[in-house]
């Protein structure tokens, strides 16, 4: 996998992760990019991540695919906030390049 650079967000978890001994050496990382200056007036919601079966272990590749919301908050809806998901994959979130914690 190619090196990929970690946020803020990730790097403390990573970090408490580590701490606790509780992590595989490479993380599963799921990361959703909110865009809202769109020219069509949707809010674009980009999302990638290193696990495509959502079993908290990375698959070895990142796989991108994005989709489309009338508002900020219909988004924001289906992405969350940052936060560790139930099979410890560390989940990102971001507006216009603002994690959102």
């Amino acid at each position: 996998m190619p090196y990929v650079e970690t946020t803020p967000w990730e790097t403390e978890q990573i970090k408490a992760l580590l701490d606790a001994a509780e992590f595989p050496i490479v993380p599963a990382i799921h990361r959703y990019g909110i865009h809202t200056d769109r020219p069509n007036g949707m809010v674009l919601v980009v999302s990638e991540t290193n696990d495509d079966n959502d079993d908290g272990y990375p698959d070895g590749r990142w796989d991108t695919w994005s989709l489309e919301f009338p508002t900020l908050e219909s988004a924001l809806k289906h992405t969350g906030i940052c936060r560790v998901g139930i099979s410890g994959v560390i989940v990102t979130v971001s507006v216009d390049g603002k994690e959102i914690r």
